[in-house]
C-alpha cells in the first residue's frame, strides 16, 4: 500500500506517528488477502528494502537504507483494528526465514521429483527417573508431524533422539546432536536404490514453560518478564486486556536484542537482559535450526498450562476457599460415587490427595466438576462469607443472567470445562475457531472472579464458623490438615437447585464488603489471579493461527514416553542408566524397522531371517515391540461374533446368570415359550432386518438369549478399545446416512444370539432419549433432555463409536446406573456435556 491508497478510517493514527510516511515508503497491509494467479502476474518489482531496525528501541542498531534509489517498507496496518505499527512488530513467514538462513540459490538447484519433506515435533524436557529429580534426565524426541493426532500419540512413532546424563549443561546436550541442522538444510539419502534430497527439518520445539523459555532463550516465567511471547511484567500477568501486539515479542526485534547484549561489558548486560527478561548467552537451538522462528517456534503447552495449572487450580480453590468442612467430605463421597464417561477411571480423593494429581487426573476433574456441582451443590456446603463475597463481585452477571450466587459458581467451573474442551480439541469448529479469544478471556476473567471472591471472604475480621470452614489464622498445611479427616455420611441433598432462588441470598449483600489488610491466605487467592498460566490463554489464538490448532503441539506424546522409561529403568542395575535404556530403545526400533521390511535392499539377508523367526514364533518379540504391533492371540470365543467394518472384534463381556436374569431382572432367556406376536420379539426381528439385513427371520427359538452388562468392539475410526457398560449413553448411527440428527439412547443391556450354529450376533436393549427440542440447561448451557421410556433392540452396526457424558439430574439413577444394572424406566431430566479433551 502507498501512502496515498490509506484508508481515512487511519488518519488518526498516521497523525500519531513519529516519524512521517515517506513517498517511497510501502505498507504492508495486514490479514488482508488477495489472491493472484501465476499467470496473471505481469512484472515484479526487485529494488524493495525491509527495515526490521525501524523504531527497535535499541540504541545504534538502525539500519542505514537509501530510500531514494528503492522502495522501503518498515510499517505494517492494521486496517481493521485501526493499527499502525513497525514492520519488526510482526511474525516472518516460514520461507523468508529459510531464504535468509541458506540463500535462495540453496533452493534453485534442487529438482522438485527429488526432494521429500519430513517436518516433525522435537520434544525436550527434563524428568525425574525416579518419579522425583534427584536423578533427572534431559528427553529429547521426535514426533512425524505429518501423522494425525492418533498416530503422534502412539508410543511407536516416538523417536528418542538423546538422554542428557544428570547434571549435564543443556547446550551441551544439544551440540551432541549437530545431525539436525544437516537435515534442516537438505541432503542427500538413498531409498529403495533412488538418490532423492530429504528435507527433515523442525516445525517446532515442544516442553513444557520453563523448557520452552530455556529453549527461546528467555529468563524462567518467575522473573519480571517471564513470558517469551509478550513484555508483560509479572505485576500485570492478571490483565486479560494486555495488548499482546504491540506490547508483544517478535523474531527479528529478538535477535537485534541478543546482538546488542554481545557487545555490552558484563554488568550492562546483566542489566540490560533484566530489563527485556533475556538469557545472557543465545539458545543453543539456534544453531541447529536457523530458520525457525524464535518465538512462534516454541508455542505454550497446553496440558501443562490448562491441566497442571489452571484445571488443578480450581480444584484447589474449591476446596480450600469454597466449599465448608462439611461440604468438602460431601464433595468428596459424591467425587466416588459419581458417574464419568464411558472408559475414563476413577480419580483419586480430591478431600486427600488432591496435591498428588497428576496433570491428566487434574483434566478429567475439569469435565467431571462443573457436571457433579450442578446435580449435587446446595448453599449449606458453600461457606456464607464466600457467597456474599459471590454476590457482590458477580453483581452484574447475576443481574443480567438472572441466576443465583450458588448458581454462579457452577457456571465458572463450566466455562473453564468449555475452555479446556476447545483448546485441547482435535479439530476446532468454525464457531469455535471464530470465538477462541472470547472463550478463553471468558474462562479465564470467571476464574480470577471466583480467585477475588475468596480474597474478599478471607480478609482478617469476617467471622466464620469453625464448623464449617477453616479458621483465617490457619496456615494453608494447617488448612488441608483439617478436612484431611475421616469421611463421614451426611446427608446431601440430591435434587438440582431451582433456578428461581433470589438474586440477593443475604440481607448485607447489596453493601460493600469492608476491605480490611488483606491476610495471608487473601494474598495467596490475589496471586491466584495472575500466575503465569492465566496469562498464556492471551497467546492461544497465535498458536491456533500457527498450527491449524492448540492441540497439535501438546506434550502428552512426550510425557508417555517419559512414563515408559520410568517403568524400564526399574529393570536396569541403575548404572549408566542413560546409555542402558538408548540401548533398548535401539533394539527395540531396529526390529521394529526390520520387520516392517525397512532394510530390505541395505540388508536382505537380516530382513528375511527376523521376518522368518517372527512368523515361526510371533510371541518372541512382544517384549520389544510396540503395542500396536504386537501379536493379538484373541480367544476363539471372542473371534465368532459377527463383525463388520465399523465395529472389530465385538466381544459381549460380563456375563449375567441366567436365574438373576430371569428372576431380577425379568428378561427372557429363551424364544422357544413366546408368542411369535411377542414385542421382544418384534424388536429382535426388526433389528435383523435393518441392522443385520436379514428382513425373512422368523424363528427365533432355536438358541438362548445370553445377556450381558458390557459390549466391547474396536472402533475403525480412532483405533481404540470401546467399552460400553449398562447404564451408559451410547449414540445411535442413523438408519439413513443422509441423516444428521443425533439420536442418543441409555444401554440397558447387551445380548448375544445364534440364529444359525456358529453365526453369533451382538444386540443391544437401550431406552430412547428425548433430546427436548434443544433445551439447553440456564446455568452450563449444556443440552438438557430426559429419558423417553420407549425401548428398541439395535444391532451392533447402529452403535457409534463416540463415548457420550450424560448424567441423570436424580441421584438414585445416577447411583444405579453407575456400572450397575437396571432394567430400565427412569423418567429423570438428564445432562449431556458435549465436551472431550485429550490425554495419556
Amino acid at each position: 500500500m502507498r501512502r496515498s491508497e490509506i484508508p481515512e478510517i487511519l488518519n488518526d493514527e498516521i497523525r500519531k506517528l513519529n516519524v512521517p510516511i515517506a513517498d517511497s515508503e510501502l505498507l504492508l497491509v495486514e490479514k488482508s488477502y488477495h489472491y493472484v494467479l501465476e499467470e496473471d502476474i505481469v512484472s515484479h518489482e526487485t529494488s524493495v528494502q525491509v527495515d526490521y531496525t525501524f523504531e527497535n528501541s535499541i540504541p545504534g542498531s538502525r539500519q542505514y537504507m537509501d530510500m531514494a534509489k528503492s522502495f522501503i517498507v518498515r510499517r505494517i496496518v492494521n486496517i481493521k483494528q485501526k493499527m499502525v505499527r513497525p514492520i519488526n512488530q510482526t511474525a516472518p513467514l516460514r520461507a523468508e526465514l529459510e531464504l535468509d538462513a541458506y540463500g535462495r540459490y540453496h533452493f534453485e538447484k534442487l529438482s522438485r521429483e527429488s526432494c521429500i519433506a519430513v517436518p516433525f515435533l522435537c520434544f525436550i524436557d527434563g524428568f525425574g527417573l525416579y518419579r522425583n529429580m534427584y536423578r533427572s534426565l534431559m528427553g529429547v524426541y521426535l514426533v512425524l508431524a505429518s501423522m494425525n493426532n492418533r498416530d503422534r500419540m502412539r508410543r511407536a512413532n516416538i523417536f528418542p533422539l538423546t538422554l542428557g546424563p544428570h547434571g549435564s549443561d543443556f547446550e551441551d546436550v544439544i551440540m551432541a546432536i549437530p545431525a539436525l541442522r544437516d537435515l534442516d538444510g537438505g541432503m542427500d539419502v538413498k531409498i529403495n536404490g533412488e538418490v532423492k534430497t530429504m528435507f527433515a527439518y523442525t516445525l517446532a520445539f515442544i516442553g513444557d514453560m520453563p523448557q520452552q523459555n530455556e529453549n527461546a532463550g528467555f529468563k524462567r516465567q518467575s522473573a519480571k518478564f517471564g513470558c517469551r511471547s509478550c513484555l508483560i511484567d509479572s505485576k500485570s500477568r492478571g490483565d486479560l486486556d494486555f495488548d499482546i501486539v504491540r506490547k508483544g515479542r517478535y523474531h527479528y526485534h529478538t535477535l537485534q536484542l541478543q546482538r546488542h547484549c554481545k557487545v555490552l561489558h558484563a554488568t550492562k548486560r546483566k542489566k540490560f537482559c533484566q530489563d527485556w527478561g533475556l538469557k545472557e548467552t543465545p539458545p543453543p537451538l539456534m544453531e541447529i535450526t536457523p530458520a525457525l522462528d524464535i518465538i512462534r517456534s516454541r508455542p505454550a503447552d497446553l496440558a501443562h498450562s490448562e491441566f497442571a495449572g489452571m484445571a488443578k487450580q480450581a480444584q484447589v480453590l474449591l476446596m480450600e476457599a469454597i466449599l465448608t468442612v462439611d461440604g468438602q467430605k460431601a464433595y468428596a463421597q459424591e467425587f466416588r460415587r459419581f458417574p464419568f464417561p464411558p472408559g475414563w477411571g476413577r480419580l483419586q480423593s480430591p478431600l486427600h490427595h488432591l496435591q498428588s494429581w497428576r496433570m491428566q487426573e487434574a483434566g478429567r476433574a475439569s469435565i467431571i466438576t462443573p457436571m457433579l456441582l450442578r446435580c449435587w451443590l446446595r448453599k449449606s456446603h458453600v461457606q456464607t462469607q464466600y457467597l456474599q463475597a459471590i454476590s457482590l463481585v458477580f453483581r452484574d452477571q447475576m443481574k443480567d443472567s438472572g441466576i443465583s450466587a450458588l448458581d454462579m459458581i457452577v457456571r465458572c467451573y463450566g466455562l473453564m470445562a468449555k475452555s479446556n474442551a476447545v483448546l485441547m480439541a482435535q479439530k476446532f469448529t468454525s464457531a469455535d475457531r471464530g470465538r477462541l479469544m472470547e472463550i478463553v478471556k471468558d474462562s479465564r476473567a470467571n476464574y480470577q472472579r471466583l480467585c477475588k471472591a475468596a480474597m474478599h471472604a478471607s480478609r482478617p475480621g469476617r467471622s466464620r464458623s469453625v464448623t464449617r470452614s477453616p479458621t483465617p489464622t490457619m496456615s494453608r498445611s494447617q488448612s488441608r490438615m483439617s478436612f484431611s479427616g475421616l469421611d463421614t455420611q451426611p446427608g446431601t441433598p440430591t435434587a438440582v437447585h431451582d433456578y428461581n432462588e433470589p438474586e440477593n441470598e443475604f440481607d448485607d449483600t447489596g453493601n460493600e464488603l469492608s476491605l480490611g489488610p488483606k491476610s495471608k491466605r487473601a494474598k495467596e487467592y490475589e496471586n491466584f489471579a495472575g500466575r503465569p498460566n492465566v496469562h498464556q490463554g492471551l497467546h492461544f489464538v497465535d498458536i491456533a493461527a500457527e498450527y491449524a490448532t492448540t492441540n497439535n503441539v501438546n506434550v502428552l506424546m512426550g510425557e508417555d514416553q517419559h512414563r515408559l522409561y520410568k517403568e524400564w529403568v526399574t529393570h536396569t542395575n541403575f548404572r549408566d542408566v542413560e546409555k542402558v535404556l538408548l540401548h533398548r530403545e535401539n533394539i527395540q526400533q531396529t526390529l521394529r524397522l526390520c520387520l516392517n521390511g525397512s532394510f530390505a535392499n541395505s540388508d536382505e539377508r537380516a530382513t528375511k531371517t527376523i521376518q522368518r523367526l517372527y512368523r515361526l514364533c510371533p510371541t518372541l518379540l512382544d517384549s520389544v515391540l510396540p503395542i500396536s504391533e504386537r501379536y493379538m492371540d484373541v480367544d476363539q470365543s471372542c473371534l465368532d461374533l459377527q463383525s463388520d467394518v465399523d465395529h472389530i472384534r465385538p466381544v459381549a463381556t460380563s456375563c449375567l446368570a441366567r436365574r438373576f436374569v430371569a428372576d431380577t431382572l425379568g428378561l427372557p432367556l429363551s424364544a422357544k415359550k413366546m408368542e411369535l406376536t411377542d414385542p421382544f420379539l418384534k424388536k429382535l426381528r426388526l433389528a435383523y432386518a435393518k441392522d443385520y439385513d436379514l428382513p425373512h427371520v422368523v424363528d427365533l427359538s432355536r438358541f438362548p438369549f445370553q445377556w450381558c452388562r458390557q459390549v466391547c468392539f474396536t472402533d475403525r475410526t480412532t483405533e481404540q478399545r470401546i467399552t460400553f457398560s449398562s447404564g451408559d449413553f451410547i449414540s445411535l448411527r442413523s438408519e439413513n446416512a443422509q441423516d444428521r440428527d443425533i439420536r442418543i439412547a441409555r444401554l440397558d443391556h447387551g445380548f448375544v444370539h445364534e440364529l444359525h450354529p456358529g453365526e453369533r450376533r451382538l444386540f443391544a436393549k437401550v431406552t430412547q432419549v428425548d433430546l427436548n427440542d434443544g433445551k439447553m440447561d440456564a446455568v452450563l448451557n449444556i443440552p438438557r433432555m430426559q429419558l423417553a421410556g420407549s425401548d428398541e433392540i439395535i444391532g451392533l452396526r447402529r452403535i457409534n463409536g463416540k463415548r457420550l457424558y450424560v448424567v441423570p439430574l436424580v441421584a438414585e439413577e445416577r447411583t444405579s446406573g453407575l456400572g450397575g444394572i437396571s432394567s430400565g424406566g427412569g423418567t429423570s431430566e438428564l445432562l449431556y456435556s458435549p465436551y472431550e479433551i485429550n490425554f495419556l
